[in-house]
């Protein structure tokens, strides 16, 4: 994180105190790359707990798992979202108003297509 945010550079903002969508579009790449990072080995014995009940036919199981997967992940990017935002001394508030900012449908689907890209 601290490599990927210091290749990085300064974090611009813009006149409306956001970040420029650049900047928010790299800030949010380098979050979900480390928490994917620290998420993985819970991932994978998630997944292999999830094998298990779907071989077994456990449905109530299966859900489980997966809902324990989608908790994992919501966890892995909250805590490395504040970690890279303490790090780069952005603000939430600031970080939050970007993402606003920058999820109308154009910018989302350029989000999208950089995030499927990387």
């Amino acid at each position: 994180m601290r490599e990927q945010c210091g290749g990085h550079g300064e974090f611009k903002k813009g006149s409306d105190g956001c970040l420029t969508f650049e900047d928010y579009r790299d800030l949010r790449y380098i979050i979900a790359r480390q928490a994917g990072r620290t998420l993985k080995p819970t991932k994978d014995a998630i997944d292999a707990k999830r094998l298990e009940a779907f071989k077994a036919g456990n449905d109530g199981e299966y859900f489980k798992c997966y809902r324990e997967g989608q908790f994992a992940r919501t966890q892995a990017t909250n805590t490395m979202t504040n970690k890279v935002l303490a790090f780069i001394e952005l603000e939430a508030n600031i970080y939050r108003r970007s993402m606003v900012a920058h999820t109308s449908n154009d910018k989302k689907k350029q989000m999208e297509l950089h995030l499927v890209e990387s």
